[in-house]
Protein backbone atom coordinates (compact mmCIF):
# COMPACT_ATOMS: atom_id res chain seq x y z
CA UNK A 1 0.00 0.00 0.00
CA UNK A 2 1.78 2.99 1.42
CA UNK A 3 5.47 3.62 0.93
CA UNK A 4 7.16 7.08 2.40
CA UNK A 5 10.05 6.79 0.28
CA UNK A 6 9.04 6.34 -2.94
CA UNK A 7 6.78 9.21 -1.71
CA UNK A 8 9.61 11.40 -0.93
CA UNK A 9 11.54 10.34 -4.29
CA UNK A 10 8.44 11.39 -5.87
CA UNK A 11 7.62 14.36 -4.46
CA UNK A 12 10.86 16.09 -4.82
CA UNK A 13 10.05 15.47 -8.99
CA UNK A 14 6.77 16.40 -8.69
CA UNK A 15 7.75 19.51 -7.49
CA UNK A 16 10.42 21.11 -9.63
CA UNK A 17 7.86 19.79 -12.78
CA UNK A 18 4.69 20.72 -11.87
CA UNK A 19 5.78 24.55 -11.56
CA UNK A 20 2.74 27.26 -12.28
CA UNK A 21 2.03 28.78 -16.16
CA UNK A 22 4.08 25.57 -18.09
CA UNK A 23 3.41 24.86 -21.42
CA UNK A 24 1.90 20.90 -22.16
CA UNK A 25 1.39 18.57 -24.97
CA UNK A 26 -1.36 15.81 -24.09
CA UNK A 27 -2.93 12.96 -25.94
CA UNK A 28 -6.20 13.77 -27.46
CA UNK A 29 -8.30 11.58 -25.67
CA UNK A 30 -10.08 11.81 -22.18
CA UNK A 31 -6.74 11.18 -19.98
CA UNK A 32 -5.61 14.05 -21.84
CA UNK A 33 -8.77 16.22 -21.71
CA UNK A 34 -9.51 15.69 -18.07
CA UNK A 35 -5.00 16.03 -16.90
CA UNK A 36 -4.54 19.57 -18.92
CA UNK A 37 -8.18 20.56 -17.81
CA UNK A 38 -6.84 19.94 -14.09
CA UNK A 39 -2.97 21.26 -14.53
CA UNK A 40 -5.08 24.27 -16.48
CA UNK A 41 -7.19 24.74 -13.27
CA UNK A 42 -4.52 24.37 -10.39
CA UNK A 43 -1.42 25.59 -11.84
CA UNK A 44 -2.31 27.80 -14.64
CA UNK A 45 -0.82 25.46 -17.29
CA UNK A 46 -1.60 25.43 -21.18
CA UNK A 47 -2.30 23.11 -23.61
CA UNK A 48 -0.25 23.91 -26.50
CA UNK A 49 -0.53 20.61 -28.29
CA UNK A 50 -1.31 17.09 -28.78
CA UNK A 51 0.23 14.05 -29.44
CA UNK A 52 -0.85 10.10 -30.72
CA UNK A 53 1.62 8.84 -29.17
CA UNK A 54 2.58 7.27 -32.77
CA UNK A 55 3.50 9.37 -35.56
CA UNK A 56 2.30 12.80 -35.54
CA UNK A 57 2.82 16.01 -32.85
CA UNK A 58 0.74 18.68 -33.72
CA UNK A 59 1.80 21.72 -32.08
CA UNK A 60 0.29 25.52 -31.97
CA UNK A 61 2.37 27.83 -34.10
CA UNK A 62 3.59 30.01 -31.20
CA UNK A 63 4.76 27.20 -29.60
CA UNK A 64 6.12 25.50 -33.13
CA UNK A 65 9.63 26.14 -32.16
CA UNK A 66 9.65 24.79 -28.29
CA UNK A 67 8.35 21.39 -28.60
CA UNK A 68 11.35 20.51 -26.43
CA UNK A 69 10.51 22.92 -23.31
CA UNK A 70 6.96 21.76 -23.56
CA UNK A 71 5.78 19.04 -20.39
CA UNK A 72 4.54 16.16 -22.31
CA UNK A 73 1.29 14.50 -20.47
CA UNK A 74 0.22 10.51 -20.63
CA UNK A 75 3.48 10.45 -22.68
CA UNK A 76 7.11 9.01 -22.31
CA UNK A 77 9.62 10.93 -24.06
CA UNK A 78 13.45 9.87 -24.05
CA UNK A 79 15.25 13.13 -24.58
CA UNK A 80 16.67 13.43 -21.30
CA UNK A 81 16.06 16.88 -21.35
CA UNK A 82 12.85 16.97 -21.92
CA UNK A 83 9.56 16.57 -19.13
CA UNK A 84 6.90 14.20 -19.38
CA UNK A 85 4.09 13.09 -17.04
CA UNK A 86 2.99 9.61 -17.56
CA UNK A 87 1.82 5.99 -16.21
CA UNK A 88 3.30 3.58 -19.03
CA UNK A 89 5.72 0.65 -18.27
CA UNK A 90 8.73 1.67 -19.49
CA UNK A 91 11.42 -0.21 -18.08
CA UNK A 92 12.75 -3.55 -18.51
CA UNK A 93 14.11 -4.51 -16.15
CA UNK A 94 15.07 -3.37 -11.99
CA UNK A 95 18.28 -1.78 -12.99
CA UNK A 96 16.71 0.03 -16.14
CA UNK A 97 14.04 1.17 -13.61
CA UNK A 98 16.94 2.71 -11.63
CA UNK A 99 18.68 4.33 -14.89
CA UNK A 100 15.49 5.90 -15.43
CA UNK A 101 14.33 7.01 -12.03
CA UNK A 102 17.62 8.94 -11.97
CA UNK A 103 16.39 11.30 -14.26
CA UNK A 104 14.22 14.48 -12.33
CA UNK A 105 12.63 15.16 -15.29
CA UNK A 106 10.53 11.99 -15.76
CA UNK A 107 7.46 11.46 -13.85
CA UNK A 108 5.66 8.36 -13.82
CA UNK A 109 4.56 5.74 -10.76
CA UNK A 110 5.92 2.71 -12.38
CA UNK A 111 9.48 3.88 -12.22
CA UNK A 112 9.13 5.15 -8.70
CA UNK A 113 7.44 1.77 -7.59
CA UNK A 114 9.72 -0.15 -9.63
CA UNK A 115 7.41 -2.20 -12.28
CA UNK A 116 9.42 -3.29 -15.40
CA UNK A 117 8.21 -5.42 -18.24
CA UNK A 118 8.61 -8.84 -17.03
CA UNK A 119 5.43 -11.28 -18.28
CA UNK A 120 6.19 -13.15 -15.03
CA UNK A 121 3.17 -12.54 -12.99
CA UNK A 122 4.81 -14.30 -9.70
CA UNK A 123 7.43 -11.19 -9.68
CA UNK A 124 5.60 -8.53 -7.40
CA UNK A 125 7.31 -6.15 -9.91
CA UNK A 126 6.08 -7.31 -13.13
CA UNK A 127 4.47 -6.05 -15.96
CA UNK A 128 0.78 -7.97 -14.22
CA UNK A 129 1.17 -5.09 -11.45
CA UNK A 130 2.11 -2.31 -12.97
CA UNK A 131 -0.20 1.27 -12.46
CA UNK A 132 -3.54 0.56 -13.77
CA UNK A 133 -5.09 3.94 -13.96
CA UNK A 134 -4.92 7.49 -16.08
CA UNK A 135 -2.47 10.26 -15.73
CA UNK A 136 -5.15 13.16 -14.28
CA UNK A 137 -5.48 9.91 -11.50
CA UNK A 138 -1.49 10.59 -10.55
CA UNK A 139 -1.66 14.17 -11.46
CA UNK A 140 -4.81 14.75 -9.15
CA UNK A 141 -2.74 12.88 -6.05
CA UNK A 142 0.94 14.46 -6.80
CA UNK A 143 -0.91 18.08 -6.57
CA UNK A 144 -2.56 17.73 -3.59
CA UNK A 145 0.51 15.98 -1.92
CA UNK A 146 2.51 19.26 -3.05
CA UNK A 147 -0.41 21.40 -0.85
CA UNK A 148 -2.47 22.07 -3.94
CA UNK A 149 -6.10 22.25 -4.03
CA UNK A 150 -7.99 20.41 -6.39
CA UNK A 151 -11.45 21.20 -6.61
CA UNK A 152 -14.04 19.24 -8.82
CA UNK A 153 -17.83 18.39 -7.73
CA UNK A 154 -17.68 14.67 -8.53
CA UNK A 155 -21.42 14.42 -8.18
CA UNK A 156 -22.15 17.00 -10.85
CA UNK A 157 -24.07 15.16 -13.73
CA UNK A 158 -22.74 14.69 -17.05
CA UNK A 159 -23.62 12.63 -20.28
CA UNK A 160 -27.18 12.11 -19.02
CA UNK A 161 -27.11 8.90 -16.60
CA UNK A 162 -23.54 9.52 -15.03
CA UNK A 163 -21.41 12.29 -12.95
CA UNK A 164 -18.08 13.86 -12.98
CA UNK A 165 -16.87 10.59 -11.25
CA UNK A 166 -17.75 8.27 -13.54
CA UNK A 167 -16.24 10.35 -16.62
CA UNK A 168 -12.83 10.95 -14.33
CA UNK A 169 -12.55 7.07 -14.00
CA UNK A 170 -12.99 6.19 -17.62
CA UNK A 171 -9.68 7.50 -18.34
CA UNK A 172 -7.45 4.51 -18.53
CA UNK A 173 -10.56 2.39 -18.00
CA UNK A 174 -10.08 2.64 -13.99
CA UNK A 175 -13.62 2.18 -13.20
CA UNK A 176 -13.91 -1.41 -14.63
CA UNK A 177 -10.19 -2.11 -13.44
CA UNK A 178 -11.07 -1.30 -10.37
CA UNK A 179 -14.51 -3.41 -9.84
CA UNK A 180 -13.54 -6.81 -11.74
CA UNK A 181 -10.71 -6.69 -14.35
CA UNK A 182 -7.36 -5.81 -12.29
CA UNK A 183 -9.58 -6.00 -8.89
CA UNK A 184 -6.50 -7.05 -6.17
CA UNK A 185 -3.64 -4.61 -7.97
CA UNK A 186 -5.90 -1.59 -8.29
CA UNK A 187 -6.85 -1.98 -4.48
CA UNK A 188 -2.78 -1.57 -3.94
CA UNK A 189 -2.42 1.24 -6.21
CA UNK A 190 -5.54 3.47 -4.64
CA UNK A 191 -4.14 2.89 -1.54
CA UNK A 192 -0.71 4.30 -2.77
CA UNK A 193 -2.50 6.77 -4.16
CA UNK A 194 -4.44 7.87 -1.51
CA UNK A 195 -1.67 7.57 0.87
CA UNK A 196 0.08 10.45 -1.74
CA UNK A 197 -2.55 12.26 -2.95
CA UNK A 198 -5.65 14.27 -0.61
CA UNK A 199 -8.86 14.83 -0.01
CA UNK A 200 -10.23 14.69 -3.59
CA UNK A 201 -7.91 11.63 -4.50
CA UNK A 202 -9.46 10.11 -1.17
CA UNK A 203 -13.16 10.72 -2.73
CA UNK A 204 -12.19 9.06 -6.13
CA UNK A 205 -10.81 6.26 -4.27
CA UNK A 206 -13.50 5.25 -2.42
CA UNK A 207 -15.48 5.80 -5.32
CA UNK A 208 -14.21 3.40 -7.39
CA UNK A 209 -13.72 1.10 -5.05
CA UNK A 210 -17.52 0.87 -4.10
CA UNK A 211 -18.53 0.81 -7.60
CA UNK A 212 -20.10 -2.63 -9.08
CA UNK A 213 -18.89 -4.10 -12.09
CA UNK A 214 -22.44 -3.78 -13.46
CA UNK A 215 -22.18 0.15 -13.32
CA UNK A 216 -18.61 0.11 -14.05
CA UNK A 217 -19.96 -0.97 -17.58
CA UNK A 218 -22.99 1.01 -18.19
CA UNK A 219 -20.74 3.88 -17.16
CA UNK A 220 -18.10 2.53 -20.12
CA UNK A 221 -20.70 2.01 -22.58
CA UNK A 222 -22.37 5.23 -22.07
CA UNK A 223 -19.04 7.07 -22.07
CA UNK A 224 -17.97 5.24 -25.18
CA UNK A 225 -21.58 5.75 -27.03
CA UNK A 226 -21.13 9.15 -26.57
CA UNK A 227 -17.61 9.90 -27.23
CA UNK A 228 -18.53 8.17 -30.37
CA UNK A 229 -22.20 9.43 -31.69
CA UNK A 230 -22.45 12.62 -29.71
CA UNK A 231 -18.90 13.92 -30.14
CA UNK A 232 -17.90 11.62 -33.18
CA UNK A 233 -14.56 10.49 -31.76
CA UNK A 234 -12.76 7.56 -33.25
CA UNK A 235 -12.66 5.47 -29.72
CA UNK A 236 -13.74 4.23 -26.33
CA UNK A 237 -11.35 6.77 -24.49
CA UNK A 238 -12.57 9.94 -26.48
CA UNK A 239 -9.97 9.40 -28.61
CA UNK A 240 -9.76 11.94 -31.70
CA UNK A 241 -6.14 12.25 -32.65
CA UNK A 242 -7.17 11.05 -36.56
CA UNK A 243 -9.43 13.53 -37.21
CA UNK A 244 -6.91 16.33 -36.29
CA UNK A 245 -4.79 14.36 -38.89
CA UNK A 246 -7.85 14.29 -41.77
CA UNK A 247 -8.26 17.84 -41.18
CA UNK A 248 -4.51 18.68 -41.35
CA UNK A 249 -4.18 20.43 -38.31
CA UNK A 250 -7.59 21.67 -37.34
CA UNK A 251 -9.67 20.52 -34.22
CA UNK A 252 -13.90 20.48 -36.05
CA UNK A 253 -16.77 21.42 -34.04
CA UNK A 254 -17.38 18.69 -32.14
CA UNK A 255 -14.67 18.08 -30.62
CA UNK A 256 -14.18 21.91 -29.58
CA UNK A 257 -17.83 21.04 -27.74
CA UNK A 258 -16.62 18.01 -26.12
CA UNK A 259 -13.52 20.02 -24.65
CA UNK A 260 -16.09 22.73 -23.42
CA UNK A 261 -18.88 20.15 -22.23
CA UNK A 262 -16.33 18.88 -20.19
CA UNK A 263 -15.45 22.10 -18.45
CA UNK A 264 -18.53 23.17 -18.20
CA UNK A 265 -19.85 19.99 -16.32
CA UNK A 266 -16.81 20.07 -14.04
CA UNK A 267 -17.34 24.05 -13.43
CA UNK A 268 -13.64 24.54 -14.72
CA UNK A 269 -12.40 26.75 -17.78
CA UNK A 270 -12.48 25.28 -21.18
CA UNK A 271 -9.27 24.58 -22.49
CA UNK A 272 -8.19 26.65 -25.15
CA UNK A 273 -7.44 25.41 -28.57
CA UNK A 274 -5.54 27.06 -31.46
CA UNK A 275 -7.38 26.97 -35.15
CA UNK A 276 -4.56 25.03 -36.48
CA UNK A 277 -1.54 23.24 -35.29
CA UNK A 278 1.93 22.29 -37.21
CA UNK A 279 2.19 18.59 -37.19
CA UNK A 280 5.86 17.42 -36.47
CA UNK A 281 5.92 13.65 -38.06
CA UNK A 282 8.27 10.58 -37.20
CA UNK A 283 7.99 7.00 -37.87
CA UNK A 284 6.03 5.15 -35.61
CA UNK A 285 7.29 0.70 -34.84
CA UNK A 286 6.14 -1.90 -32.93
CA UNK A 287 7.93 -5.05 -32.44
CA UNK A 288 7.14 -7.97 -29.91
CA UNK A 289 7.84 -7.00 -26.12
CA UNK A 290 9.41 -10.02 -25.33
CA UNK A 291 12.37 -9.61 -27.98
CA UNK A 292 14.10 -7.74 -25.18
CA UNK A 293 17.79 -7.83 -26.78
CA UNK A 294 16.25 -5.72 -29.66
CA UNK A 295 14.68 -3.52 -27.82
CA UNK A 296 17.51 -2.82 -26.02
CA UNK A 297 19.56 -2.12 -28.99
CA UNK A 298 16.88 0.30 -30.07
CA UNK A 299 16.85 2.36 -26.63
CA UNK A 300 20.76 1.87 -27.28
CA UNK A 301 20.82 4.76 -29.48
CA UNK A 302 19.37 8.43 -29.76
CA UNK A 303 16.72 8.26 -32.74
CA UNK A 304 14.24 6.95 -30.31
CA UNK A 305 11.39 9.96 -29.21
CA UNK A 306 8.70 8.05 -27.02
CA UNK A 307 8.09 4.04 -26.22
CA UNK A 308 5.92 1.92 -23.98
CA UNK A 309 5.58 -1.30 -23.57
CA UNK A 310 1.91 -1.83 -24.34
CA UNK A 311 1.31 -4.81 -23.13
CA UNK A 312 3.84 -7.68 -21.79
CA UNK A 313 1.41 -10.98 -21.82
CA UNK A 314 -0.73 -12.94 -23.93
CA UNK A 315 -1.15 -12.71 -27.59
CA UNK A 316 -1.14 -8.42 -27.44
CA UNK A 317 2.78 -9.04 -26.23
CA UNK A 318 3.41 -9.84 -30.11
CA UNK A 319 2.70 -5.89 -30.91
CA UNK A 320 3.92 -5.08 -27.09
CA UNK A 321 6.33 -3.01 -27.60
CA UNK A 322 5.86 0.07 -29.81
CA UNK A 323 7.70 3.05 -30.34
CA UNK A 324 8.17 6.61 -32.08
CA UNK A 325 11.74 7.23 -33.95
CA UNK A 326 13.08 10.46 -36.59
CA UNK A 327 10.75 12.96 -34.53
CA UNK A 328 11.96 16.50 -35.75
CA UNK A 329 12.48 17.85 -32.23
CA UNK A 330 15.89 19.61 -31.30
CA UNK A 331 18.48 16.58 -30.34
CA UNK A 332 18.98 15.54 -27.35
CA UNK A 333 20.92 12.70 -25.71
CA UNK A 334 18.62 9.98 -24.69
CA UNK A 335 18.55 8.05 -21.61
CA UNK A 336 18.70 4.73 -21.54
Amino acid sequence: MGDSTTHERLLAKAQSVLQPNQRCIINPDIDGILSALVLQSVLDWRAVGWYDSRDTLWISNDAADEADECVYIDVFVVPEGIRCIDQHIVAIDAEHCASLAANSKKVNPNIERVRYASPDSKDPNAYAWKYPFGSVHFIIAMLEALGQEVSIDLTAPMFGSLNAADVILRADDAARTTAYRYKKNAADWWGWLTDLGGPLTAELAAYALGTSKAHADDAYAVCADTFKNVYGCQSADGGFGRSIKNLQGGVDDSKRRLLADIAEAMRLAPLTVADRYTAVTGTYGSMPAYNIPDIRNLLAGNGVFSYAFISCMGPAAFHGFSYTFDMPIEAHKGIH
